[in-house]
């Protein structure tokens, strides 16, 4: 069994995607999960269909909300796709032109506590950024 799904294997039908979702990587944690799976599929890179079909699930998501001007930790702007997740605001931060997932960011809704430690709201807890990709010949010519 691959780790990741076959390309066409993906449905192009946004009513199709969280059903196969929940099917192919058994997600019992609901629409958190799901947000997320296919977040990383968007992070894989897909046929336009598919991302299509992916970015109209998502926005069927019960509490996404959408920022027109998102910026990730590295400065890009582009358009976010937001869920909150446990008091943690979890956005994909997105191109507006290509649809390349630029970002992910985590940030403390409410003041939580780790480790002894107060947490305000509106912390910064975690990121991940993603820089250009392409196919190289070799590891050479990175």
């Amino acid at each position: 069994r691959l780790a990741y799904p076959v390309p066409s294997d993906i449905p192009t039908d946004p009513s199709a995607m969280g059903p196969y979702l929940t099917k192919q990587f058994k997600i019992t944690g609901g629409d958190t999960t799901e947000f997320l799976v296919a977040g990383t599929l968007l992070q894989e890179g897909t046929s336009p269909q598919v991302r299509s079909a992916l970015f109209e699930f998502i926005k069927s998501i019960p509490g996404i909300t959408l920022a027109d001007h998102a910026v990730d930790q590295a400065g890009s702007r582009g358009v976010g796709v937001a869920l909150s997740i446990r008091g943690s605001r979890t956005t994909l931060v997105f191109d507006a032109q290509t649809s390349r997932v630029l970002g992910v960011t985590f940030v403390t809704e409410r003041p939580t506590t780790q480790l002894g430690e107060t947490i305000p709201a509106g912390t910064l807890v975690g990121f991940w950024n993603f820089g250009p990709s392409a196919v190289v010949n070799s590891t050479a010519d990175q």
